[in-house]
């Protein structure tokens, strides 16, 4: 039985992913904690097996929080979640020595495989960098107009859209991207090169 702890704070999201592994019958969900506070706590309590650890926490990333379990927890895998890749996310988790990391939009099979693989000692990262698969190019031009600072009914006036209908591309990006602003979204995008401030 592979013991998991999850720490994940969107509660919609640490709900799905609880009951695609506790479908399993071999992954056990021993916990799951909102922030990097109480997840070192429960982390330290429960000592899993693997740990799945959100990148972005509201106080704090989760490479910091991988690096501290792995300190304090040698045996514990951990695996990074994120709803975006970056190089230097990839790069950071690798060099910490991070079990490995999965996309958020993953399918149930590959979330419940990377549990598997990284529990047997394996490392888990996505081939090259699938960013530029993420957004739409709809959601991209929505994205690039936010970037130059105009507002919602402006975008959509832009792109011939309804201000609902871009609030919508902005929340999706803003979930794809697990960012927690408009202005986090776009700094990560520029960061990967998927938009330019040109």
């Amino acid at each position: 039985m592979i013991d998991l702890v999850l720490v994940e704070d969107h509660q919609m999201v640490a709900e799905g992913l609880t009951a695609v592994w506790e479908a399993e019958p071999d992954i056990r969900v021993v916990g799951v904690a909102h922030d990097a506070h109480s997840a070192r706590g429960l982390i330290s309590s429960a000592v899993p097996d693997v740990a799945v650890i959100d990148q972005r926490l509201p106080d704090g990333d989760g490479t910091a929080l991988a690096e501290a379990v792995m300190a304090e927890h040698p045996k514990v895998r951990v695996l990074l979640l994120t709803g975006f890749q970056t190089a230097d996310i990839t790069a950071r988790a690798q060099r910490l020595g991070v079990a490995g990391l999965v996309f958020k939009s993953a399918g149930i099979d590959e979330l419940v495989d990377a549990v598997r693989g990284v529990s047997a000692g394996e490392t888990r990262f996505p081939d090259g960098d699938a960013a530029d698969a993420e957004l739409s190019a709809r959601e991209l031009e929505v994205l690039s107009l936010v970037a130059r600072g105009l507002p919602v009914p402006v975008i959509a006036s832009q792109l011939e859209l309804s201000p609902h209908t871009v609030r919508n591309h902005i929340r999706n990006i803003l979930v794809k991207l697990g960012a927690h602003s408009k202005l986090e979204a776009v700094s990560m995008a520029v960061r990967s090169g998927l938009i330019s401030l040109d």
